[in-house]
């Protein structure tokens, strides 16, 4: 049995693997899952949310693994879903974020604001989904598809 902050850093690395093929530029996971740019440290910027690419300094990547996701938590002010959504809009500091969610046996899902910059809509339109799902807070939410023709891409 594998602990829940394992499978977070497994899940960073497989999205940065997975970025990384998409946008055919380096991600990297951030040392300490965005502990060295947590909203206490602001002072270094280089380092925000749990994947970075230098190529796209003003988005801020957030990943998160859970054991199971259902429909009324995207409606529940005080669930997991809500307090990701809250932490990815701190930790990002006005900047654009992608918050990534897995839940077991279910896939993942991307969040963004639907009036993202150029910069971070660059990314969002190379990642292959099925459905949309936007909420009042100009949320989207789509079920993200992982391409199979990279085996280091797999989740």
């Amino acid at each position: 049995m594998v602990n829940s902050i394992v499978k977070g850093k497994i899940f960073e690395r497989q999205m940065a693997n997975f970025l990384t093929y998409i946008t055919e530029s380096p991600w990297k996971r951030v040392p300490n899952s965005g502990g060295l740019a947590s909203a206490a440290n602001r002072d270094n910027i280089t380092f925000q949310g749990d994947i970075y690419n230098i190529k796209y300094p003003n988005t801020v990547i957030e990943c998160k693994h859970w054991k199971e996701l259902s429909v009324s938590d995207l409606y529940n002010p005080v669930s997991a879903f809500a307090n990701a959504i809250k932490q990815s809009k701190k930790e990002s500091q006005g900047k654009d974020w992608i918050l990534f969610i897995k839940a077991n046996n279910q896939g993942v899902i991307m969040v963004h604001h639907l009036f993202s910059t150029p910069e971070t809509h660059s990314i969002i339109e190379q990642i292959p989904h099925k459905g949309l799902l936007v909420n009042e807070d100009n949320l989207c939410l789509k079920k993200i598809q992982i391409r199979k023709d990279s085996k280091k891409n797999k989740i």
